[in-house]
């Protein structure tokens, strides 16, 4: 093992040697010691001046020789991903990368660089943002790939995928995206990044940008070596990162993946995460948190309706003097439809008059089907199949209270902020991108992940008061609008690269209840 009895350290130089040796450490208190020695994990630490201690303390580890050489691997990996001389030039590097961004003052030429097809969530998430800088002032190119303009194919999302068409370049990508090995498609993948640096070329032949703000997507590069060679800022959006295992598609190549990943990581002047467990998952792989910040979804201001139920729509689904329990988006096996369905069935006797809507569709539709059919509630239960894009805000106004029964740890749900800007009670599971936004008793009402219980236990309180109902959905209505609008979320890109963002008049923010 390896002691040192100091009075004052700074970071010391003789504990990362040991580390790399592989020794446990067994030190005091001091200085810079704490920073290095993770005690219990790495080594154990003592008070300084306190001989006894010292000693019974080498004595100890000495009588577990598996327990000392289990501190020193893990002292050896935690000097070779922190205090490595790569990672202290990475830092450096950082810090002056930081100095040198200059973007001028006033509107600022901004390319919007995407890997999408664009006709889901992720379309809405590129084209509110797009809009808001265009609205700010700010002149907004997209590039993205050959034969899509997501602009256009935005308008699908999010409950009504099955009626979007693709041709061209897009129906090729759609193709190798449904029928090709993910080893192939992984290839293909990376083999886009000389497509993406062509027409980023392109773009620039129509003049100069002052920043470079990029969609995240597996293994791409292009965009960061871009800028780094053009000498502008690069900001990242990170929907998901390399590693992640509730992807609907599995990775093959992760470790290749995650090499790509952190050479993209270390030429970003700023990441913008959707999510806290994102941003924790960036600042794991080695990126200063200063660098990262978590900027869910959002809502345009105008989306925020409240007005009454439309009576042609309770006039077709027959839900007259019914409470609608509602859930919209594109059925999938990971939404947990099924949970819905049987919290309605548990609290069919004590709320008679509850009637869960189903707005969209989805591969696992017809089995939602049969099993309210099993549970002996289809007839309190309204499937409206897919929706209109036009028409989801009028049939959000049909909901009394909205359910998101599950969600994945990463993604920020943008069906969420939609049912906020209707004004509805939200009932959610305490999941990451959720806890971000959703405050309980506040804005909404939560559950444990995955417990019928917990969310049959919510719904009952809210069905149980109007004037609950009421004031959360009020609550999470005004939230939204003076934190989470795509007009916060664009200046939240300006302010990385030092640029002003929106007013201060317009950054107002809400004192939540404890």
């Amino acid at each position: 093992m390896f002691v040192l009895s100091s009075r004052h350290e700074g970071i010391s130089i003789a504990i990362l040697e040991a580390m790399r040796a592989g020794l446990p450490v067994v030190a005091t208190r001091v200085g810079g010691v704490p920073e290095t020695v993770v005690d219990g994990v790495t080594g154990r630490l003592v008070e300084p001046d306190d001989a006894d201690a010292l000693a019974d303390t080498i004595v100890d580890l000495l009588a577990t020789p598996a327990n000392m050489r289990s501190m020193g691997d893990a002292g050896r990996a935690v000097q070779n991903r922190r205090f490595s001389i790569q990672r202290a030039v990475d830092a450096y590097a950082e810090l002056y990368g930081d100095a040198a961004v200059s973007v001028p003052e006033g509107p600022l030429r901004v390319l919007y660089h995407h890997r999408t097809q664009g006709r889901g969530a992720e379309g809405v998430h590129i084209t509110r943002v797009v809009r808001a800088l265009e609205e700010m002032g700010h002149d907004v190119t997209v590039v993205g790939p050959p034969g899509i303009d997501v602009m256009e194919t935005a308008g699908a999302a999010p409950v009504d995928k099955s009626t979007v068409s693709t041709r061209g370049a897009s129906s090729l990508w759609e193709a190798l995206s449904r029928h090709a090995p993910t080893w192939l498609f992984e290839f293909a993948e990376i083999a886009y990044n000389a497509v993406a640096a062509w027409r980023l070329r392109q773009a620039w032949k129509t003049g100069d940008f002052d920043v470079i703000y990029e969609r995240y997507a597996f293994f791409l590069v292009a965009g960061a070596r871009f800028a780094a060679r053009r000498d502008v800022p690069f900001v990242l959006e990170a929907n998901e990162v390399n590693g992640l295992e509730e992807r609907a598609r599995r990775q093959a190549m992760p470790v290749l993946c995650g090499r790509f990943e952190q050479h993209l990581f270390a030429r970003c002047n700023g990441i913008m995460a959707v999510s806290s467990y994102l941003r924790n998952r960036i600042v794991a792989a080695g990126v200063h948190p200063r660098r990262v910040q978590v900027v869910p979804n959002a809502i345009e201001p105008d989306e925020c309706i409240s007005e009454p139920r439309s009576e042609a729509l309770v006039a077709r689904y027959g839900i007259g003097g019914r409470t609608v329990v509602g859930f919209a988006g594109w059925f999938d096996h990971w939404d947990r439809l099924d949970l819905l369905l049987e919290s309605i069935a548990a609290l069919r006797e004590r709320f008679p008059g509850a009637l869960a809507m189903f707005v969209g569709d989805g591969p696992i539709a017809p089995a939602l089907r049969d099993r309210a059919r099993e549970l002996g509630v289809d007839g309190d239960v309204i499937f409206t199949g897919a929706v209109p894009r036009h028409e989801m805000s009028a049939h959000l106004g049909l909901f009394d209270v909205a359910v998101l029964p599950h969600s994945n740890r990463f993604g920020s749900p943008v069906v969420l902020f939609e049912f906020f800007a209707r004004g509805l009670p939200v009932v959610a599971p305490r999941l990451a991108p959720i806890t971000d936004v959703v405050h309980h008793g506040v804005n909404g009402m939560m559950f444990e992940p995955l417990d019928r219980t917990g969310l049959t236990t919510a719904l009952a309180e809210l069905l149980g008061s109007r004037e609950s109902r009421m004031r959360i959905g009020r609550t999470g209505r005004d939230i939204v609008l003076k934190r989470h609008t795509w007009h916060h979320n664009a200046s939240a890109i300006l302010e990385t690269i030092g640029h002003e963002g929106m007013p201060a008049g317009e950054s107002e923010q809400v004192t939540l209840a404890s």
